[in-house]
């Protein structure tokens, strides 16, 4: 399940490989990955969240937002860019 912009769930990893619903999958949960960023850029080091304007993608973690890691480089609106989850 894409974690939608509606927050119908909480945020449980992130998918290396594109994985349909009739596959099964893994989910990373800590270390370096890439992720789409959405249109509220976060800069190198600053706290990402699961976005709330973009299914799938991250944004600033600030305010009310639980961050699942840290942009690694400055995030960049519907590019991918690599992020350092801390989920587990």
């Amino acid at each position: 399940i894409i974690h939608a912009a509606s927050e119908t769930g909480v945020p449980v990893g992130g998918a290396v490989k594109e994985v349909t619903a009739a596959q099964f999958g893994w989910l990373q949960t800590r270390g370096p990955i890439s992720m789409l960023g959405d249109a509220t850029a976060a800069a190198t080091g600053l706290p990402v969240a699961a976005s709330t304007t973009t299914d799938g993608s991250i944004t600033l973690g600030t305010g009310a937002l639980v961050p699942v890691g840290s942009a690694l480089t400055a995030s960049v609106s519907t590019e991918y860019r690599p992020v350092f989850l801390f989920i587990d």
